[in-house]
């Protein structure tokens, strides 16, 4: 199912089963397979007699033992505050195209060796985390994630003295030096998105899960291409979404 609208919600699914986020609350909820049977079927509008009948004659059990766990799934939803609706899914798990361009993680040595950051640009990033910081402490995920999906990509003429790609990526890196509070993936690369665009450089935010274990990740991609992580990430968690 894929949702219409502004809903904050978003599906991954495997073999082993899934994981509800909701970008709003900033929670999730681990699914079993059977979980994500049922939550896909009350999206969709099922009731829980017409779930418990189909799935017991899936699965060969008894039809209380599936309304028992309707039940249970829509108690402990209840308690972070989830209810079915419309919801997102992830981007269906592909093989990553090879990369084209330069990607310059923010951390290990490479950064460093590859582009020099101005004084300026730095200044711009430190900003931009204040300006982030706020906006996930008196909104939410999602909140910061809209910011990002309006801000316009910059027309600028041809200029040499643009920063380049990994120059912006080397300011965000320096800038989270100085901040006094420790800044993740999520905050690195929203500004980094942030400056780029601003730049008139098209760049993604892209968030992005993996289910076993468990662990949510963020980057920015030029063109599909990675550029302040390494590639391999693409291989390493399923995209969730991109603003």
């Amino acid at each position: 199912m894929t949702a219409r609208g502004g809903t904050p919600v978003y599906m991954l699914t495997s073999e082993d089963g899934g994981i509800l986020l909701d970008l709003a609350n900033n929670r999730f909820l681990k699914l079993n397979p059977v979980g994500v049977q049922i939550w896909t079927a009350l999206s969709e509008g099922a009731s829980s007699a017409d779930i418990g009948t189909k799935i017991a004659a899936k699965h060969h059990v008894e039809v209380h033992r599936v309304l028992s766990d309707v039940k249970q799934l829509l108690l402990q939803a209840a308690e972070i505050g989830l209810s079915p609706g419309p919801f997102h899914t992830a981007e269906p798990e592909t093989k990553p195209r090879k990369q084209n361009g330069a990607s310059f993680p923010w951390y290990g040595p490479q950064l460093g060796a590859t582009a020099t950051p101005g004084t300026l640009q730095i200044l711009k990033a430190i900003v931009g985390f204040i300006v982030f910081d706020f906006v996930l402490n008196t909104r939410s995920l999602q909140g910061l994630c809209e910011c990002i999906q309006g801000w316009p990509v910059k027309h600028q003429p041809d200029n040499p003295q643009l920063p380049t790609v990994g120059q912006v990526c080397a300011a965000v890196e320096q800038a989270s030096l100085w901040y006094p509070k420790k800044s993740l993936c999520l905050q690195r690369s929203a500004v980094a998105t942030w400056l780029l665009r601003r730049e008139g450089i098209a760049a993604e935010l892209v968030l992005a899960v993996r289910s076993m274990p468990f662990m949510a990740h963020a980057w920015v991609e030029v063109n599909g291409d990675v550029i302040n992580d390494r590639p391999q990430v693409k291989r390493l968690y399923r995209v969730l979404a991109r603003y």
